[in-house]
């Protein structure tokens, strides 16, 4: 789903969930630049990523997932201050 974020700007999230009402909602962010081209299906891109990975267990397990990808404006690549820059932590608000 394409959330509505700052402005004209949006966030890719992919939120997948077991039968039932899950105890917990466990979020999901790729390193390195974080770009995962979420599609209905999920991450299109790193996939080998080890948190990624994990996305089966967690569902597995009862728990749902929401995986985030980068935001609109951000499509390139994530940088080290952007992702402890205000701007992604009112992103990151608006998902949860």
């Amino acid at each position: 789903m394409q959330v509505p974020v700052r402005g004209p700007q949006t966030q890719a999230v992919f939120i997948e969930q077991p039968a039932g009402a899950p105890p917990w909602v466990i979020v999901l962010f790729a390193g390195d630049e974080g770009v995962i081209a979420l599609d209905e299906t999920g991450p299109t891109t790193m996939r080998a990523n080890f948190l990624l990975r994990t996305a089966r267990y967690w569902t597995s397990a009862g728990d749902a997932i929401a995986i985030v990808d980068a935001p609109s404006d951000q499509s390139s690549g994530m940088n080290d201050a952007f992702r402890l820059s205000e701007a992604h932590a009112q992103d990151l608000h608006v998902i949860v």
